[in-house]
């Protein structure tokens, strides 16, 4: 029995990241202003592609895209690359320490308890959320506090399932995505890598 939500295959990325969508709509209007609507939820989109596969992990990681069904099955992606925040690439340990959300305000100013007193956060920095059986992922643009509070801007808002209570991860960047079919291209004989690309669901 196949298990949801699939991890990523334990296999080497050359190229490998998560990008912020969003869908935003500009006009040209009267006394040189521009009306800007944003028509639909952000999203995020991951991106990747293998290095050079021999035969048999090419037909593991072949296997393991037929195993999402055309998307019918979630993946948990976690970033193959991202490990910490910034600061601590040279000072690990405080990132590992959870915090719990207590707060949301404006969409994307989240109150966090319980974080360790030595973590660092800055912009560019993933924070991963999650709550129930839901995942969020956003970007810090801005983090202040001391002892084990922190205040953390960040973008895109939470999505409205996020609520008081998620827990908060920073030694990571992953989120629950549904696979892109159209932009798939498998291991063959004459094509020796492996791309792919993942869309946010909620579900």
């Amino acid at each position: 029995m196949v298990l949801f939500p699939r991890a990523l295959p334990d296999i080497k990325f050359t190229n490998a990241d998560f990008e912020l969508q969003r869908f935003v709509s500009t006009a040209k209007s009267g006394g040189q202003l521009i009306n800007i609507i944003e028509y639909a939820d952000p999203c995020w989109k991951f991106t990747a592609k293998t290095s050079f596969l021999r035969y048999s992990d090419g037909q593991m990681v072949n296997a393991w895209l037929d195993s999402l069904q055309g998307g019918l099955g979630a993946a948990l992606i976690r970033h193959p690359h991202y490990c910490c925040p910034r600061a601590h690439i040279h000072n690990r340990g405080p990132e590992t320490r959870h915090g719990k959300l207590t707060a949301i305000n404006n969409g994307n100013e989240l109150t966090v308890v319980t974080v360790h007193a030595g973590l660092v956060l800055s912009p560019g920095d993933y924070v991963s959320l999650q709550y129930d059986r839901y995942y969020a992922l956003t970007r810090v643009v801005d983090a202040t506090g001391d002892g084990t509070n922190r205040t953390i801007v960040a973008e895109p808002n939470l999505p409205a399932y996020i609520q008081a209570g998620a827990t908060i991860l920073f030694d990571r960047a992953e989120l629950l995505m549904r696979l892109d079919t159209t932009s798939v291209t498998q291991w063959s004989r004459d094509n020796e890598n492996v791309s792919f690309t993942f869309i946010e669901s909620r579900l």
